[in-house]
């Protein structure tokens, strides 16, 4: 769904350079370089190697390096925490992501993209983003390009942090096990 709305855009927009670095094996569930090939994005696509997509052998600068050539970030699907959304963020980047998803919690420079229905009885009750609104939103990302926002790397360190959110698991924990003159103020 995500590559459709790319794909979308592309044929939209012939005349715009993209390049896609995907974070996934190319194979599992399906053979993703047969579905690169059908949307016609096999020749603007980087897929990540099996043995560092499986070890996670990736070195955060590694990361780093790759989300900082970026123009923007899709990640517009349902998941339970957006990682990934945040990391774009600290780089100031802007995010794709789905309108049913931690992504409107998350991200604050960016588009949020709705979901749409398709008879997928093998996976029930996963919500898909629409292709139509994705390629929507690369189209208005497409006039930031190069652009950073300083705020959303700020609302990053502001709300996200190890630290930060180690304090909020901790309060939490302590607000539901310990007797209220138990707890530290």
């Amino acid at each position: 769904e995500q590559l459709m709305g790319v794909s979308l855009f592309r044929k939209a927009f012939p005349d715009r350079p993209i390049r896609i670095y995907m974070h996934t094996p190319e194979t599992g569930e399906f053979d993703l370089r047969d579905v690169l090939h059908g949307l016609d994005l096999h020749d603007v696509t980087k897929v990540m190697d099996g043995y560092t997509f499986v070890t996670g052998s990736m070195r955060e600068e590694q990361l780093c390096a790759i989300t900082n050539c970026a123009d923007v970030v899709l990640d517009a699907c349902q998941e339970g925490f957006g990682l990934s959304q945040l990391q774009a963020q600290a780089c100031g980047l802007p995010v794709i992501t789905m309108t049913e998803s931690p992504g409107p919690e998350i991200v604050q420079y960016g588009v949020c993209v709705p979901s749409w229905s398709l008879d997928m009885t093998h996976i029930p009750n996963k919500l898909l983003p629409h292709p139509g609104a994705i390629a929507e939103a690369l189209g208005q990302l497409w006039q930031l390009r190069g652009k950073r926002s300083e705020l959303a790397r700020q609302h990053v360190l502001d709300h996200y942090t190890w630290d930060r959110v180690a304090a909020q698991w901790f309060d939490l924990i302590e607000n539901v096990l310990l007797p209220e003159h138990e707890r530290h103020s």
